[in-house]
């Protein structure tokens, strides 16, 4: 069994490191030029304008070369972050430094662009890739300053609950959605903050359905978080007050009885999170809480857990000027 751990966790690290999977030491661009007859250097090779290019990925600016009939020009064309290092890596989001880990290590996820294009009449010798829209996005500086002070309000779109029922052999399992999650951020670090937050999860959807059990997860989290542009990453310590109540009903040829069976039990968690701002001042992202330690009778450390994914606005209280 630890083997194959072992194995899925390395298959998830090199499915996530995308620039060294899918990137090529080299990759075609495209290079033009406003000068008519005109030809480029690039490395060794000279090419007819306009031309389609093989260049090789490297952190260094690329050196290209004009050439006319009566002029030539040095250019030097900037290097920058390919995209799917920039984002198709933070897809795992949780992975993502790991991602980030394996990926820098290799000149693959650099680029020149897609297009190349030569002015002789541009007043300095530096060509300054642009980077797609997409990467810009994500690229996204926060204005976020130690000392700034933000409330938020969280609503679950979709939550999962494993809880190990208390003097039992069995365990409750289902999914639901719906209740809140509310709290403060302090800014201890311009990227860095402190999230004291309450709330609860339900899986309250469904609960007109013949059967059903309801979960609850009433709690307290508090956690440290990093800001990488668009993307939080947290991780910290909660406590939960966890309810399970399953209907049982007893049929009968004069009147069915409904017999409702409440467990409770709290426990100490590992609080694990994940968030992408949107737009200003609304992220959505994902939780994940397995419990450390069982406190209540019986005291053990059985197994439970919720995953929640979340829609939070948040309200900036104080900004540090």
């Amino acid at each position: 069994m630890p083997f194959k751990k072992l194995v899925f966790f390395i298959i998830i690290i090199t499915l996530n490191s995308c620039s060294t999977l899918l990137n090529k030491k080299t990759y075609p661009v495209y290079v033009t030029s406003n000068e008519q007859q005109a030809t480029v250097k690039i490395k060794d090779s000279i090419y007819k304008l306009p031309a389609r290019v093989q260049v090789q990925r490297s952190k260094q600016d690329l050196e290209v070369t004009l050439l006319t009939d009566s002029l030539s020009r040095k250019f030097n064309v900037q290097a920058i972050l390919d995209p799917k290092f920039t984002y198709l890596n933070l897809t795992g989001t949780i992975f993502a430094p790991i991602n980030y880990a394996v990926d820098l290590t290799t000149q693959k996820k650099f680029y020149y662009g897609k297009h190349i294009f030569l002015n002789m009449a541009q007043t300095n010798d530096t060509i300054y890739t642009k980077p797609t829209r997409i990467v810009r996005y994500l690229s996204y500086k926060p204005d976020t300053h130690q000392g700034d002070i933000n409330a938020y309000l969280s609503v679950p779109f979709l939550n999962f609950f494993h809880f190990n029922l208390p003097n039992t052999n069995t365990s409750k399992e289902d999914t639901g959605m719906f209740l809140f999650a509310a709290g403060i951020e302090y800014y201890h670090k311009n990227n860095e903050f402190i999230n004291i937050g309450i709330g609860s999860y339900a899986n309250i959807y469904d609960s007109a359905v013949r059967d059903k059990s309801l979960m609850f997860s009433h709690f307290l989290n508090i956690t440290n978080n990093h800001r990488i542009n668009r993307f939080t990453l947290g991780y910290g310590l909660g406590f939960s007050h966890n309810i399970v109540t399953q209907k049982y009903y007893l049929y009968s040829q004069f009147e069915d009885e409904v017999i409702r069976i409440r467990r409770t039990q709290n426990t100490i968690d590992l609080v694990l999170s994940a968030q992408m701002q949107v737009v200003k001042n609304i992220n959505i992202g994902l939780t994940y809480k397995p419990s450390v330690y069982r406190l209540s009778s019986p005291s053990d450390f059985a197994y439970n857990h919720v995953i929640s994914a979340e829609i939070t606005a948040k309200l900036r209280l104080k900004k540090k000027k």
